[in-house]
């Protein structure tokens, strides 16, 4: 039986709410939150990529759905990069870093993008669904794919520690985010029975407070232990089972209560992600720390913590509102292209 108009509403607001509360995780991390930042690290990349796991089709032949990708992915990731490339090379420009050969080498850095910049993250993705395209076309058993993607995940972990660096368009990074990217998978296909629970306040609770214990549970035993917790940027991944099972834990617990609770501003954040993870570190937040300076309001070491913890609200909250008003410029014009659309 097909989805319902109501059932197919329902799963867009938490599928977008989701990614909400995940681009929110991301841009606080980035403002360094403290303890509740390295919290947010233990999940907030593997939302994404399980997230796009939810919603990913194989159903398009090769070159339809290589053209949509190109449409969705690649424009953006080099549209939204000219900008912050010319941002980045205004500053070391500013410091007496400038000059032809700089911006040359952050073109190219930017075209081999190995972990450069927030779109390290788009590049990866791309990666990521154009593996699993082919492995879930010609893999029909679902049960074999997750084995074949666990496989991948286990060849990258031994390929880090054995000292292996950054691939190009951080191909590496992939073969560890391909699992997370089939649990999304999975979870849209069989999926079913897991939702009449979670739509049941009765099971769902408890079961997000079992995913809140796990999460920081595994998180923190795989510190007790003397490992590093998830980082995929720097490629940490810690103990690989503690891990991921921290990181699957905080991801089906947003999941759960993005069942319970609709906000549409967060709803929008999510439904508009592009722009918020492209601009939020490279571009925003040195302007907004340059307008808090300006102003006369600046942090150190010294200050109180009630009125750090202000800053931090104020600081965020600057990122996301001029971040959102440039993307409804750029969403109501003939620009949205640049976003993919």
């Amino acid at each position: 039986m097909g989805e319902t108009s109501v059932t197919i509403k329902k799963r867009i607001d938490w599928i977008d709410m989701a990614k909400g509360y995940g681009m929110l995780f991301v841009i606080m991390a980035h403002c360094d939150v403290g303890v509740l930042g390295l919290w947010m690290y233990t999940f907030h990349l593997p939302l994404f990529f399980m997230l796009s796991g939810y919603t990913f089709s194989h159903k398009e032949n090769v070159k339809d759905f290589l053209l949509k990708k190109c449409r969705t992915m690649l424009v953006p990731y080099f549209l939204l990069g000219i900008p912050m490339i010319l941002y980045e090379w205004w500053q070391y420009d500013s410091m007496g870093y400038g000059g032809v050969e700089n911006f040359l080498y952050l073109s190219m850095e930017f075209v081999k993008q190995r972990r450069m910049s927030t779109l390290w993250f788009l590049a990866c993705l791309f990666c990521v669904q154009i593996v699993f395209y082919f492995l879930a076309r010609y893999i029909k058993d679902l049960r074999w794919l997750g084995l074949v993607c666990l496989i991948i995940t286990v060849l990258g972990y031994v390929y880090y520690l054995n000292g292996g660096g950054s691939l190009p368009w951080n191909f590496d990074a992939s073969w560890m985010a391909i699992t997370f990217f089939y649990i999304g998978y999975a979870y849209k296909q069989r999926g079913q029975n897991i939702d009449k629970i979670l739509d049941k306040k009765s099971y769902s609770i408890p079961l997000f407070a079992i995913m809140v214990i796990l999460n920081l549970g595994l998180a923190v035993l795989n510190l007790k232990l003397g490992y590093q917790n998830l980082e995929m940027f720097y490629s940490s991944y810690g103990m690989l089972p503690l891990v991921y099972g921290s990181a699957i834990a905080g991801c089906f617990g947003v999941i759960i209560f993005c069942k319970w609770f609709t906000f549409r501003p967060i709803r929008y954040i999510g439904a508009n992600s592009m722009l918020y993870f492209a601009w939020h570190q490279t571009i925003m937040m040195p302007l907004i720390s340059k307008l808090l300076q300006r102003l006369g309001w600046s942090i150190s070491g010294a200050t109180p913590l009630p009125e750090l913890i202000v800053y931090k609200m104020v600081y965020v909250l600057l990122i996301i509102a001029v971040i959102t008003v440039l993307n409804m410029i750029i969403s109501n014009t003939r620009l949205r292209f640049i976003l993919g659309r």
